[in-house]
């Protein structure tokens, strides 16, 4: 498609309209890095809170097999009603 002769190549009401495009796509990508980032860094914490949740409960699975196999009667007494 070509442009005609009676259009000019940049608006007149805005004869920078390329720069303030330019501007625009520049900081609308510095967002979309910024969020990334972000997103990244929320993931690696996440990750972290899992991975510590995972060893506490591989500690008690391992605490109660431990305990569980003596053979000896739970502590706690049964009511009687």
């Amino acid at each position: 498609m070509t442009r005609g002769f009676d259009k000019p190549a940049r608006s007149i009401e805005n004869p920078n309209h390329s720069l303030t495009t330019q501007r625009k796509l520049k900081t609308e990508n510095e967002k979309t890095s910024k969020t990334k980032f972000f997103n990244k860094l929320l993931v690696a914490e996440k990750t972290l809170e899992v991975d510590f949740f995972k060893g506490a409960l591989q500690r008690i699975k391992a605490r109660r097999r431990e305990s569980s196999g003596s053979g000896e009667l739970a502590s706690t007494t049964t009511s009687v009603t």
